[in-house]
């Protein structure tokens, strides 16, 4: 009899237990669209709860190829969400609130502003990005390249620096302050070559750097095309 009452007790908690844990609000793959004047942009959102107590995300542009975008300053209280597309204080923010299985609301940027809408699918579906490794001073700085794209170059400025572990940190943006400072999402060197990834623009790099320290040739791929990309030293910066 004390068995059968302590394992009946036991279930009694499991399914307490069971019952009381859900989903949290918020969390799960996300689709929809922002709101456009011509048309709408389909977008993809995932969220996820980490073990410490915060939120990990990704956003994804199907028709610009734009996958596993790590999303930023992720808040969400009660029915509320927040979030930044990507670690930059100029990146677009979304405000929204989640109703059942839909979240609502507007996104702001460049003095703009217009709504977003989106609809839980299912679970989270993440691809951490793999993990940045050491960088030697001689890419710490900044540096200048011409992108062709099209019938113009844009003028690229990448800057690399190691943060406080000595991983290779970065940003990536055009000249004239006509965009803001996209974070590099990994950075990985082994002797003098060197290579990153922008999940933000699903793009990436690789390029070599020459003895004299000075220059960084190699090749940048995005969108399914590969074109050639020298980055050169900004005057001013040490080698």
């Amino acid at each position: 009899m004390r068995v059968l009452f302590r394992t009946a007790c036991a279930f009694l908690l499991l399914g307490a237990l069971a019952a009381g844990w859900q989903t949290p609000n918020g969390a799960g793959h996300w689709e929809g669209v922002i709101k456009g004047a011509n048309r709408d942009v389909a977008i993809t959102v995932d969220l996820l709860p980490n073990p410490r107590g915060g939120w990990t995300g990704a956003m994804g542009i199907p028709d610009q190829g734009a996958k596993d975008i790590p999303l930023s300053g992720i808040a969400i209280q009660a029915d509320s969400v927040r979030f930044r597309m990507f670690d930059s204080p100029d990146s677009p923010v979304f405000d929204g609130r989640i109703s059942g299985e839909n979240i609502s609301g507007s996104v702001s940027g460049g003095g703009e502003s217009t709504a977003f809408q989106l609809k839980r699918t299912g679970a989270a579906i993440l691809q951490p990005p793999r993990p940045s490794t050491r960088l030697s001073k001689e890419f710490e700085g900044t540096w200048e390249g011409l992108l062709g794209a099209g019938d113009r170059q844009l003028h690229l400025i990448l800057k690399l620096a190691a943060s406080a572990d000595g991983t290779g940190a970065g940003s990536l943006s055009t000249a004239g302050g006509t965009s803001p400072d996209i974070p590099i999402t990994t950075i990985t060197q082994k002797e003098n070559r060197l290579d990153f990834e922008v999940r933000a623009i699903s793009g990436s790099y690789s390029g070599t750097l020459n003895q004299g320290r000075g220059e960084i040739s190699g090749n940048w791929t995005q969108g399914g095309a590969t074109v050639a990309l020298v980055f050169q030293r900004a005057a001013g910066t040490k080698k």
